[in-house]
Parts: C-alpha cells; sequence; structure tokens
C-alpha cells in the first residue's frame, strides 16, 4: 500500500473515530472547579490573558479563555522550549549521528578534562545534558546559553570556560540550558548536510509535525538558545502533544519518533538524586503524591507509574516554562493541555502553583468519572529465534481495544518505523533485536509491548554422506549396498546437521527446510507416503527449522518458533499429539511451545524449553520419560525434578539424558547393562546422577544400551554395554560407571547407534568405534574396533549422527 493511500485510510479512520468521540456527551466531566479556579487568580495570568486548552483524543473537554491571548496568538515559551528540543535531539539520535552515552567531549573537544576549582571532574555525556544531571548550572552572570549577541558555537566555547562543574556528572539534578545548548551544537557538528539548528529544527520538528509559526528566534536571530529560544503557538504546540499522544505518530498519520524514542520522554532519570537546583515550587503537597517532580529527557516527570521502578516510566509529562506557558500530558486520563500564556520574564513563577492547582482539579473532575478505558498491545511473531538472514512476520492482531475502537499500529524496529496491523522484516545480521509495538486507539489512548528477536549466524554446512547399512536405502546414495567408507547422499548439499533412525536419516538445511531418505513404511520420511525412498526427498511443508532427531520409526522437527512437528509410527504416542494415529506428513505437537532443543529415542520423545525445563512423551515401559511412572503418555508430561536448570537432551533405545547449566550429567529409564552410569544396573523412573560427571559434561547421546559424553576438555566418556567395544575402552566390558575412550581428544559432539559409537573432533575429522559388521565405522573394513578409528576420507565435518547400524555425517564434500 502506498504511502498516500495509508495516509488518507488513515485520516478517515480519525475522521470516524472523531465524530464518535464527539458524540460523547460534552458535559461529560465538570470542570466547574477549574474555571474557579482560574477565574479567582485570573490577575496572576499576565494581566489577566491567558488560554487553556485540554484534549482527548481528537476532541476538546475544556476551554477557558481570557483576554486577548488566542490559538494562534504567538508567545515566547522560555523553558518549554526543552521538551521541543529533545524531540529534536532524539530525530537526530534516531538517524544514528550519536548515542546518548556519547562523551560532550566526543564532539566538543574543550570539554574534555572538565573541572572546578574544588576540584570536582568528570566526563560529562550528552544523556546527563539532556536529563538536567549534567553538573553545567550556572547563575546568570554566567548564562552564556542565552547571549543574544553570540552564535550557538560561541557560546558552547564559553560553557566550560566560565561554567565550573558544579557537581560529578550524574549525581544531582540542577536545572540549566547549557547542557541542552551544548549537544544543539553536537547536533550541528555530526549533521551530514550541515544544516545550523534552525534548519534542523525546521527539517526534523516545525514542517513533519505542521507546527505552524514557530522559530527559535525568541531571544536574537543570532543565538537558537536550545533550552529557551522557541516562539510559536498554543495551536501548534498542541499538534505536537498530539503527535506525543499518538505513539508518535503526527496527526496526519506520518511516523515522528518511533516508539522507542518515545520512551525517552517517560523514564525517570534523576529519581533518588538529591536535588542541587530546581525551580520547582515548594510545598511539595502542592504535587501529585506529595512529590516534587523528577527529570527524564527535556521533559518534567510529575507522576511516576505507579509500577515504578518496573516500568520506570512516568503517566504524567511536562514542560513549563519561565514566561507562564505550561504544556502537559497526562496518560493515565488520556489528556494533552497547555496552559498558555506570557509574562515575560516571571510569569512561570506567579503562575506555577495555580497551575498545578488547575491541573489538579482537571484530574479529579476526571477521576470523577473514571479514567478512560486503554487498549492492550500485543505482539504475535512467526518466529523467535533463527539463523540470519531471518525474515519474521508480525502481527498485532491481538492487541485489542475494550470499547472496539480501531487501532492505530506502529513497529519500532530500532533503524525504522512503520505502520500497520501486519508487517514483516528481515533481520541481515546476527544479533539481538527489541521490536517494538505501540497501538494507540481513536482516543489518543496508547499501550506499548515488545518481543525480542534473537538471531544467530548460520552453522557451517556441508554434503551429507554415510557409511554402513544400506539395505533402505539409508545412506541415500541411490543403492540398497552397504559401504565400509562414507558416500554422499545424493543432492543433499548445503546440509547443517543430520539425524539418523533405526533405518532412515534426516538431514537440516541451511535455509531451514528437511531432506529424509531410508525406510519409510511408517512414513517417518513425512513426504505423504510410505513409499522408502533412496535418495533424499524434501519433507514438505516445513521452514524455519532449526533442529532435527529421528527415533526407530518417527521423526521430529523443531522450528524456529519454538513449535515441534513429528510424524511417522505413533503406537506409543511418540508423536504427542493425544493419538496412536500413524502420521505421513509432519503434524504439530499440541501445546508445545518455546522449545529449544529436541530428541528422539526408540520410541519415545523429549523436549527442552526456553526456560530449563524437560518435557517427555512415548512409551515408558522402562521409565524413560522420567515422570516417576511406567506409564505410556500421548502428550508432553514434565520430567521430574527437571522444571529448569537443562542445558542438553539426549534420548537412546529405551533410557534418556540431560545436561544441567552446570554441566552435571544426568539420566534415566532403562538400565540393564548400566547405560545410567549410576554403578548399578536398576532402571530409575526419575533422573538420577552419573556417578562422577557432576560438572563439566558440554554435551550427551544415548545409544542402544549405552551412553556417551563429552566433557568440556575434548575428552569422551561412556558407560553401558560393551559387547562389540562400542564404550572405545580397549575393552568389551560392561561398565557401569563412565570410563575414558581411548585416544580421544578435540571432541565437539559424539552420536551412538545400536552397537557402535562416533566422534566429531575440532580438526573437521571424525572417529568411531564398536561393532563394524556393515561397515559403520567407515575405515574400509568390517572389522569390530575396541578404541576410536579415524573414519576415511572425512574433513571439514560439521555434524554427526549414528542410526541402527549407519554413520550418517555432514562434511565437506
Amino acid at each position: 500500500m502506498s504511502q498516500l493511500v495509508w495516509r488518507v485510510l488513515l485520516s478517515l479512520l480519525v475522521l470516524g473515530c472523531g465524530l464518535r468521540s464527539a458524540q460523547a456527551a460534552a458535559s461529560e466531566y465538570d470542570f466547574s472547579a477549574a474555571t474557579k479556579q482560574l477565574s479567582d487568580n485570573l490577575a496572576l495570568y499576565a494581566g489577566g490573558n491567558v488560554l487553556v486548552v485540554v484534549q482527548q483524543g481528537d476532541r476538546e473537554i475544556f476551554r477557558y479563555q481570557a483576554g486577548a491571548t488566542q490559538e494562534d496568538t504567538k508567545y515566547g515559551l522560555a523553558s518549554c522550549t526543552k521538551w521541543l528540543s529533545g524531540a529534536i535531539i532524539l530525530r537526530m539520535h534516531e538517524k544514528g549521528l550519536f548515542t546518548f552515552e556519547d562523551e560532550v567531549g566526543k564532539y566538543l573537544p574543550f570539554f574534555n578534562d572538565y573541572s572546578n576549582q574544588n576540584g570536582v571532574t568528570g566526563s560529562v555525556t550528552i544523556q546527563q545534558c539532556c536529563s538536567m544531571k549534567a553538573g553545567l548550572y550556572s547563575t546568570q552572570q554566567y548564562d552564556w546559553q542565552m547571549n543574544p549577541f553570540m552564535t550557538l558555537e560561541q557560546t558552547v566555547k564559553k560553557i566550560p570556560v566560565d561554567v565550573p562543574l558544579a557537581f560529578p556528572p550524574g549525581t544531582k539534578l540542577a536545572y540549566e540550558g547549557n547542557g541542552l545548548q551544548a549537544v544543539g551544537r553536537i547536533c550541528e557538528l555530526v549533521d551530514p548536510q550541515g544544516r545550523s539548528w534552525r534548519t534542523i529544527a525546521a527539517d526534523e520538528l516545525f514542517t513533519p509535525v505542521g507546527m505552524a509559526n514557530c522559530d527559535y528566534n525568541y531571544f536574537s536571530d543570532k543565538n537558537p538558545v536550545i533550552g529557551a529560544g522557541v516562539q510559536g503557538t498554543a495551536r501548534a504546540y498542541l499538534r505536537f502533544l498530539k503527535t506525543l499522544m499518538n505513539g508518535g505518530v503526527t496527526p496526519e498519520g506520518q511516523v515522528y519518533l518511533p516508539p522507542r524514542s518515545m520512551r525517552h520522554f517517560l523514564v525517570n532519570q534523576t529519581r533518588d538524586l538529591p536535588e542541587h537546583y530546581s525551580p520547582c515550587p515548594d510545598p511539595p503537597e502542592i504535587y501529585p503524591n506529595n512529590t516534587k517532580p523528577d527529570y527524564g529527557t527535556a521533559s518534567w516527570i510529575m507522576v511516576d507509574d505507579p509500577n515504578y521502578p518496573q516500568s520506570k516510566e512516568a503517566i504524567e509529562v511536562a514542560s513549563p516554562g519561565g514566561f507562564g506557558t505550561w504544556p502537559w500530558i497526562d496518560r493515565k486520563r488520556n489528556l494533552r493541555g497547555i496552559i498558555y500564556m506570557f509574562d515575560s520574564p516571571n510569569g512561570g513563577t506567579k503562575t506555577s502553583q495555580n497551575n498545578l492547582k488547575v491541573i489538579q482539579a482537571i484530574r479529579d473532575a476526571i477521576d470523577a468519572v473514571g479514567e478512560p478505558a486503554k487498549p492492550s498491545a500485543a505482539i504475535a511473531a512467526s518466529t523467535l529465534t533463527g539463523w540470519a538472514p531471518l525474515t519474521v512476520s508480525f502481527s498485532a492482531s491481538g492487541s485489542t481495544d475494550p470499547e472496539g475502537d480501531a487501532l492505530t499500529c506502529v513497529w519500532d524496529f530500532g533503524s525504522e518505523a512503520v505502520l500497520g496491523s501486519t508487517t514483516s522484516r528481515t533481520f541481515s545480521e546476527p544479533g539481538s533485536y527489541e521490536v517494538v509495538l505501540n497501538v494507540t486507539d481513536c482516543k489518543g489512548t496508547f499501550a506499548m509491548t515488545s518481543v525480542t528477536i534473537n538471531v544467530t549466524a548460520p552453522p557451517p554446512s556441508g554434503q551429507a554422506k554415510g557409511a554402513g547399512a544400506n539395505s533402505y536405502g539409508q545412506l541415500g546414495d541411490g543403492t540398497t549396498t552397504a559401504r565400509k567408507t562414507v558416500v554422499d547422499a545424493a543432492g543433499a548439499a548445503g546440509v547443517v546437521a543430520v539425524a539418523s533412525g533405526q533405518s532412515h536419516t534426516l538431514a537440516l538445511k541451511a535455509d531451514g527446510t528437511v531432506l529424509a531418505w531410508g525406510l519409510n513404511t511408517s512414513g517417518q520420511l513425512g513426504d505423504g507416503t510410505k513409499t522408502t525412498r533412496l535418495t533424499p526427498v524434501a519433507v514438505p511443508g516445513l521452514t524455519g527449522v532449526v533442529a532435527v532427531a529421528a527415533g526407530n520409526g518417527h521423526s521430529l522437527a523443531l522450528l524456529s518458533d519454538g513449535t515441534v512437528r513429528a510424524w511417522g509410527v505413533n503406537k506409543s504416542g511418540q508423536l504427542g499429539d493425544g493419538t496412536t494415529t500413524m502420521r505421513l506428513v509432519p503434524t504439530a505437537v499440541p501445546g508445545l511451545v518455546g522449545v529449544a532443543a529436541i530428541a528422539a529415542g526408540g520410541t519415545h520423545s523429549l523436549a527442552l524449553t526456553s526456560g530449563g525445563a524437560v518435557l517427555a512423551w512415548g512409551a515408558n515401559g522402562k521409565g524413560q520419560l522420567g515422570d516417576g511412572t511406567t506409564t505410556t503418555r500421548k502428550t508432553p508430561v514434565a520430567v521430574t525434578g527437571l522444571g529448569s536448570g537443562v542445558a542438553r537432551i539426549a534420548a537412546g533405545l529405551t533410557h534418556s539424558l540431560a545436561v544441567t547449566t552446570a554441566g552435571a550429567a544426568m539420566a534415566w529409564g532403562d538400565n540393564a547393562y548400566g547405560q545410567l552410569g549410576d554403578g548399578t544396573t536398576t532402571g530409575r523412573k526419575a533422573p538420577v546422577a552419573v556417578t562422577g560427571l557432576g560438572s563439566g559434561v558440554s554435551a550427551v547421546a544415548g545409544g542402544g544400551y549405552h551412553t556417551l559424553a563429552v566433557l568440556a576438555d575434548g575428552t569422551v566418556k561412556s558407560w553401558g554395554r560393551n559387547s562389540n567395544g562400542q564404550l572405545g575402552d580397549g575393552t568389551t566390558t560392561t561398565r557401569k560407571t563412565p570410563v575414558a575412550v581411548s585416544g580421544v581428544s578435540g571432541a565437539l559432539s559424539v552420536a551412538a547407534g545400536s552397537g557402535h559409537s562416533v566422534v566429531r573432533l575440532s580438526d573437521g575429522t571424525a572417529k568411531a568405534w564398536g561393532s563394524n559388521a556393515s561397515g559403520q565405522l567407515g575405515d574400509g573394513t568390517t572389522t569390530k574396533r575396541l578404541s576410536a578409528v579415524a573414519m576415511t576420507g572425512v574433513s571439514g565435518a560439521v555434524s554427526v549422527a549414528a542410526g541402527g547400524n549407519q554413520t550418517i555425517l555432514a562434511a565437506a564434500p
């Protein structure tokens, strides 16, 4: 949709909402107390010249006018300017021209080594300048920021010479204008077009927001005075406030500031800091909650959110000026307002206490009726994690408004903001990206939420290949001939991970799709048939896959959105869909979300959540689900004692394994051959610790009746059945506790088959040991090996898997 069409539709939407709002009873609120407060004290307001306008959404709810002051009367705004300058600075920040953590001295070297005669030193940051805690407080005698005879550049050079630090930066609140003056000069210096502040202000605020008849010429046409120099109108300032209340979207439907920038005005920057100087009058009891205001970014924080410090946001923000004008926003009551007057030089001092009482009367009038209903914001993302480049679709469909209003949605991606209830974005580089959604209803009430997208570098890829048994084409070379050395699976390049079941194989490609080949009598290839495949075929309907796992006759895939798909045999409920129905195509495991890893045993399945909890489903005759029973489960159940703190999972034929975040190995299920490693042959229906492996374990693998573990030092340990030498310790002695695998160092990952084992090494090679009747060790023989031997011709290995009697790799062609 073109920007023009979108703007027209948005304008019609806003118009419709405005008409509906205007139809509400005009006498909805009783503002008589506010009117009386103004009338009784009218003499305070520049000889009786004042205009007060309060708006809620697209309707005006209160107006008080006395004397000659009108909405288009042009006045000097004094410190009301700071809020406007803050918006301009945020626009420049959005362009990536500086960060708020940057030291001022980075752009203005004469600010380096700043100190005062009492030895107070410190580096002043841009954020400190914008939030009144830079320590640049000065008396009027040295208030160079307002000198009408100097340029912006000249005044800024005077500041570090004549304005000593009043306190170490960041330690106190001191209201002043020197800090903003310095940041204004920085904006000129970093601007790629070399614009002056006045041109920047016109381009970055007055024109895009439609603030007619505004400029920075009050004090002179030479010095713009960044913190106090704007002259403008009440109408223009109300447009600015409406833009802020509308989530950064102008009245014409253009994104002016993205939501994350809007937060700068709301976040309290000085709470709990002592006050060095504040113009806010005493006593504290005239303020809401009996608390004098704090400061955010270029605006006063009048009232904190009740959830502070969790939210760290304000519900009422203002920017009063010394000449008497007082603009404010009240998010709780969904209003924006301005008390507009001009009384130089001390109008603000005369009227501030009365203004506070007027605003309190307005609050009371609205509270007597009740707060406006507010929308809720919710983000639906097609995925939360994945490899770069990662394309994510976003929807605000879960966002609601209690009154049924249409919502204006602004998506903030950091580098840009876009309008619309749905959008998508491709994240090209690895990193964590916060995506912010701001929704605004027809009356201007808004809600904000965010989601984090984690993008990782794509893993290295290789050619899928294999050695060993091939009766059902599980090597994928187009034949059913067993191979004693590795052969390529046809057309299976660009593979980042492999998995192999009893007689079928899966390969995950770098683009998030999946290939499958081998035995298919139970639909384990997921191609919608029961036809055995001698070469790889695509698993239809699978995209965004980040991991695969294969059991005896079933298959699993983990998607980047944290959900799981399963297909194949389901007699024991190993597909987790609540049935025992065979599935020929990938089927979602209901209710399974937030999954970080998967594993497939013989006839059972495991999932690890992002919170470190382990879930299991399927056959449970040996206790391999770890739920304290031997009851088969057709849907996922929690593994006892592993509700958090798990980093890795694996599954053998009838036993299961986990590695904790502390590096400890845990095991449960069948233990007839000591494959749980706890020194016994007693089966376990809940996890037990593996003897001697309380730390330092980085990966585990389960085979037919044996187990392998990679240690942090690159060595491998093994335990369980050893009749074919699958433990690799040079013997055929079964072990009930871990023993070292001979001749292995630099191990990265391991895989265990029915009676053999494989390790992938840091140099890109692979070694194998154990049963070799089908050539599954890939050393060119069918000789059983009691210790590790190199797989012939393997280099650049990125993934290894062991099936029933075959070894599968992704490695260099």
